[in-house]
């Protein structure tokens, strides 16, 4: 059968974090459905940082679908046109179409949360940003993509919901009933909690790839792009507290950019940050690879 590379309708977008479920040697593979195209900004096996991520986003508000809907055909000028804005290593997309390809099996937990302990001040925070997934539309109603980071790193729910604002999966009113479904109490009179307190919650929330694509192409007669923003990072002990490390770095390191005239040196530094956590990375893999032995 002959691969359709075009003609997609709607785009979906996942922000949060990923992980690919691993087989005895190899990733696990899925077949895309029919009328399915799935981008993934980085290959198989490497972190999303918080500066590509971000570049995407703004990328996104200002392409509002023009290059977005057909990445086959687009992919060299949506690659360059984000890194342009990218302060971190540069995307690189991985694209995988349906019915004929397959993809790694993924499992998505939509929270977007930079978990670290200080910001550049030497304050406790509690980063988080854009979280759940979005269509072309919702996203482009959402204002920023800046981390919200109170500096005591006390947060309260009300406060978490603006990261989900536009969200179509998880939406504020699921999330709502998700959580007296566990039987919580109303959460939004529990006033300011330490980000501890909610991230179990949070953290439970996953969408498997069955569940991501059934979001995806809730709407059967439209042809969509699903862009999968997150990690590649295998399902192993460690390798999501990197990417989470990683993140937190690019978010401290944009804003010092932006702020200042170093900037060169500033992304520079990212850079090298980026190769320690990808060796980092690598050594997590090959003892996860000596214990299955």
């Amino acid at each position: 059968m002959a691969l359709d590379y075009g003609g997609y309708e709607d785009i979906k977008f996942f922000f949060g974090h990923n992980g690919i479920n691993m087989g005895k040697r190899s990733a696990r593979l899925i077949n895309v459905p029919e009328g399915l195209c799935v981008v993934n900004i980085n290959p198989i096996g490497t972190i999303a940082t918080y500066a590509q991520v971000k570049a995407f986003y703004d990328f996104a508000k200002k392409d509002k679908g023009k290059l977005l809907l057909d990445p086959w055909k687009n992919k060299p000028q949506i690659q360059r046109s984000v890194n342009l804005l990218n302060t971190g290593k540069p995307i690189e997309l991985s694209i995988a179409i349906g019915p004929t390809q397959t993809t790694p099996e993924m499992e998505a937990f939509p929270y977007a949360d930079l978990q670290g302990s200080t910001d550049l001040e030497g304050n406790p925070v509690a980063d988080i940003t854009l979280s759940g997934i979005y269509s072309l539309g919702s996203l482009e109603q959402t204002t920023t993509f800046e981390p919200l980071a109170p500096n005591d790193g006390n947060i309260s729910w009300d406060q978490i919901m603006e990261c989900y604002k536009g969200s179509i999966s998880p939406t504020i009113r699921e999330l709502e009933r998700e959580w007296y479904r566990r039987g919580g109490s109303d959460p939004s009179k529990l006033g300011l909690k330490p980000k501890t307190f909610w991230d179990p919650f949070f953290h439970s929330l996953t969408f498997n790839t069955d569940k991501l694509f059934d979001i995806t192409t809730e709407d059967s007669l439209k042809r969509a792009v699903f862009y999968n923003l997150a990690c590649r990072v295998p399902n192993a002990t460690g390798t999501l507290h990197i990417a989470k490390q990683t993140s937190l770095f690019q978010a401290a390191n944009t804003k010092e950019t932006l702020g200042s005239p170093f900037g060169s040196q500033a992304s520079q530094a990212s850079q090298i940050t980026d190769r320690k956590m990808r060796k980092k990375y690598r050594k997590t893999r090959r003892k996860t690879r000596k214990n299955r032995k």
